[in-house]
């Protein structure tokens, strides 16, 4: 019998799963790029207590013989310098260093004394006489960080698990959104906020844990996930926003009577408003006679502003007024305009953030009794249409998307438009309940 086309068949196969082993390790990101915004200057210490293994970065070399506690980095003209022991080591444009002890995490000071941990590892760049901070880590131990940044603590469990699965599935949406910068995710609003050990809480481990892996999908792809801390009531719909963009989950959302929401008012005298709006490049509000709301949403939410002035009018978008004003002044879009006097005005509004996706107030309420709802209930009443799954499914492909910059409680990164034409899904109708309760 002649076993040669055997063992070559045996062989292939071997070759197809180990191909098919590396793809899928490829597949499901296991870690993420984090650049550290918060440690942008010229100097910064790194310490651990098990020690600091230090190396050029993409060499296996260890660049010092010995493993101190603590070293000082400092950009000079031409690259880094390490500092430790009176000593003094060029160490070129690109430094990885990891503690000895891989339980170990990483302490990183600032010029200004700012102290964060972080966990794995950090890499250190030279940017223009600067240094540039990465931590590389891996997704799971990069939302416990983030978890316990954008979402109390105390809130009930099964609104943490739902608030895990959207940051992670923003997370792989989003990912190397700052690639022209050499990492995936900045550690602030820009993105999410991540301040690393110190931040990690009990209860939102928990909710990381317990939902290892789940991400929502749509189309077979991670879903753009946008939230913010209060909607006021009812979501937005984001097609009034960008009708090109293909998120039909991201529709508009009432919630419950029973839950309250902030409730906040302004009050602005018409010189005063005049003043910032002419700042602002808008000449039409010069003799300021009157603001007022000219177009909302399908729940209420502000679209456009008319101002009057003395000798013209114009409209400008309920975005830019509150980048005008102010995003922790004017906390929401969902406001409505009175004119007290002839020379004053009064801003009534509810919520706080964009309003777009989930509501993290509406979440924590509809976890607590007499609603009693599950994660996966939450997710399906902000987000229908979208499906829970296990990212190990998602292919690099899906998760190459690079969507314009936001703000974390403003604006989140906007959903990437098709580069093709499709025919569009229509947006589902506004909802006005929640799913029913287990």
């Amino acid at each position: 019998m002649n076993t040669k086309p055997h063992l070559i068949r045996i062989l292939a196969l071997i070759m197809l799963a180990a191909a098919v082993s590396a793809a899928a390790i490829g597949a499901s990101p296991q870690t993420v790029r984090i650049g550290l915004t918060a440690f942008g200057g010229s100097n910064i210490n790194i310490s651990a207590d098990s020690g600091l293994c230090v190396g050029k970065t993409g060499s296996s070399d260890n660049l010092l013989t010995a493993q101190p506690i603590s070293i000082d980095l400092e950009a000079g003209s031409k690259g880094i310098t390490i500092k430790f022991d009176n000593k003094s080591i060029d160490a070129g444009a690109s430094l990885t260093i990891t503690p000895s002890d891989p339980a170990d995490t990483l302490r990183v000071t600032s010029e200004n004394k700012l102290t964060r941990k972080y966990r794995k590892t950090l890499e250190i760049n030279f940017n223009a006489r600067s240094l540039r901070v990465i931590n590389i880590v891996s997704l799971e131990d990069y939302l416990l960080g983030v978890l316990p940044a954008e979402m109390p603590n105390s809130y009930p469990a099964e609104s943490l698990k739902a608030q895990a699965i959207a940051a992670r599935t923003y997370a792989l949406s989003n990912l190397r959104k700052h690639a022209s910068k050499g990492f995936d995710l900045c550690d602030c609003t820009d993105c999410q906020a991540y301040i690393g050990v110190v931040a990690e809480k009990p209860n939102c481990a928990k909710a990381v844990r317990d939902t290892c892996g789940q991400v929502l999908m749509f189309d077979g792809k991670p879903a753009s996930i946008l939230y913010s801390n209060d909607c006021g009531g009812a979501t937005r719909d984001y097609a009034e926003l960008y009708p090109d963009c293909n998120t039909p989950y991201l529709c508009a959302v009432t919630e419950p009577d029973d839950i309250i929401h902030i409730i906040w008012q302004l009050a602005y005298r018409f010189t005063e408003l005049e003043k910032k709006l002419r700042d602002a490049g808008i000449k039409e509000a010069s003799g300021l006679k009157s603001m007022m709301v000219s177009k909302t949403g399908s729940t209420g939410w502000v679209l456009e502003i008319k101002i009057t002035g003395e000798n013209a009018s114009t409209t400008i978008t309920s975005s830019r007024l509150r980048k005008i004003l102010g995003v922790s002044t004017l906390k929401s879009e969902l406001f409505t305009i009175e004119t007290l006097t002839s020379k004053e005005l009064l801003i009534k509004g509810k919520g706080w953030g964009h309003g777009i996706g989930l509501c993290q107030v509406g979440a924590k309420a509809l976890a607590l009794p007499p609603h009693n709802l599950t994660y996966d209930k939450i997710l399906a009443h902000y987000f229908p249409g979208t499906q829970i799954s296990d990212c190990s499914t998602i292919t690099t492909s899906e998760t190459a998307m690079v969507p314009n910059g936001g703000n974390r409680r403003v604006s989140r990164s906007r959903p990437k438009k098709n580069k093709t034409p499709e025919t569009p899904k229509k947006p589902f109708d506004v909802r006005l309940h929640v799913p029913e309760s287990p």
